[in-house]
């Protein structure tokens, strides 16, 4: 199944957020009945998880169920998990009978057949060596976001396939820095641990606020090999489970101040400044004034060009010298995505002009494992005589595929 997220891997982000919270409300429910239906509800939204047939998401699924329970069985003698302590194997097997009785055998068949996938080469992993590169040459102020659409291509090496195009390098804490730079991008996923472990640690510890860091941290755990926080509908999920998270906390921290004041008899005289408050709203400021400037001078995405710049080269009516300027505004804005290169190039070629050469070259180097390109470039090259080059590019052209 893949709910109506359509990829079975961000359905199964979103189950798994459910179906933990479930399982934390039920721990703290007084009430047997309610308690009883939000474990069911948490058991089917679990088993949910492994129908999506997403290894990643059954992984980090797990991975939360683990992080829950070490939380609560770490936490303080007073609590109440203590007596609960066959809570977790009775769900977790709960889940997995009903997954297995559901659909054993293409779970199974799932899994096989992705681990031998990943071992070939020919998985979400081949990708990182390429990202890497892509990383250090881009390392402070990253390509922008939204560019990586238009950038990987230069990166990719002939073992990858060149069949497809790459939206996202399903791996969020490569993607991240890859766009924003590492000083930011690596600065928001250390910031992130450091709040995570401050929520924990000065924080209530029960088993809502342990279902809630399970979520947050299976999550975390699945986009080393997808992007569903790229997806406004995990992202805001999550923001509020993460949001929650440190008001418990700071009612954490504000209750024990309170009763040391209490406690001592004095009243603390120092003038309160709610730092943390401040600098979220300067943030929150600055992200609403860029996407003010964003929404005044709107830029298309590279994505959104592509329907556009094929239109010109299958509409043989319009002026060509109209076309070429087309494209070269569309160059000016994305000046890494080698197709509109290769449509002024073919429009070049129309008019028998050798600019179609400089326009193919530009191509190829942002994309130099694409063998469309090195064969268009053969033929301008015989067109123009020059046979011996026509023949290397042949040769690339096939070496690529």
């Amino acid at each position: 199944i893949s709910t109506s997220f359509v990829n079975p891997n961000h359905g199964a982000a979103f189950l798994m957020i459910g179906a933990l919270l479930a399982f934390g409300l039920a721990m703290a429910a007084e009430d047997l009945q309610q308690r009883i239906l939000l474990a069911l509800a948490g058991i089917v939204m679990g088993a949910g998880v492994f129908l999506t047939l997403s290894v990643g998401g059954i992984a980090a699924f797990g991975l939360g169920l683990f992080v829950m329970a070490v939380l609560l069985f770490s936490g303080g003698e007073k609590s109440k998990v203590k007596r609960s302590v066959a809570f977790f194997p009775a769900v977790g097997a709960l889940v997995l009978t009903l997954s297995s009785w559901l659909a054993y055998g293409p779970i199974v068949e799932e899994i096989r057949h992705k681990l031998p996938h990943t071992d070939a080469g020919l998985g979400k992993l081949s990708l990182w060596p390429s990202a890497l590169k892509m990383l250090w040459e881009h390392a402070w102020t990253g390509v922008g976001r939204g560019a990586f659409y238009s950038t990987f291509p230069r990166y990719i090496s002939g073992e990858v396939s060149t069949k497809v195009t790459y939206t996202h390098l399903e791996n969020q804490y490569l993607h991240l820095p890859i766009e924003w730079g590492i000083p930011i991008g690596v600065g928001i996923i250390l910031a992130s641990i450091v709040a995570l472990y401050l929520w924990l640690r000065k924080g209530h510890r029960d088993p809502p606020t342990a279902a809630m860091a399970g979520a947050t941290v299976a999550v975390a755990a699945q986009n080393l090999v997808d992007f569903s926080l790229e997806l406004l509908g995990i992202a805001v999920m999550l923001a509020i489970v993460t949001g929650t998270l440190s008001a418990r906390e700071a009612e954490s921290v504000a209750h024990r101040q309170r009763k040391k004041r209490k406690g001592s008899g004095q009243r603390s005289s120092r003038v309160h400044i709610p730092w943390r408050n401040v600098i979220v709203l300067g943030m929150t400021a600055l992200l609403m004034a860029l996407a003010l400037v964003s929404l005044i001078t709107p830029l298309p995405r590279a994505a959104d060009e592509v329907a556009k710049v094929i239109a010109l080269t299958k509409d043989k009516d319009a002026p060509i010298n109209d076309s070429l300027s087309t494209i070269r505004n569309v160059v000016n804005r994305h000046p890494s995505f080698y197709l509109p290169y290769l449509v002024a190039a073919r429009l070049s070629l129309r008019q028998n002009d050798r600019a179609a050469l400089r326009w193919l070259n530009r191509a190829i180097y942002n994309y130099p494992a694409n063998p469309e390109l090195h064969l268009q470039t053969a033929e301008a090259l015989l067109r123009f005589g020059q046979r011996h080059q026509a023949m290397l590019q042949y040769r690339l052209a096939m070496q690529h595929g």
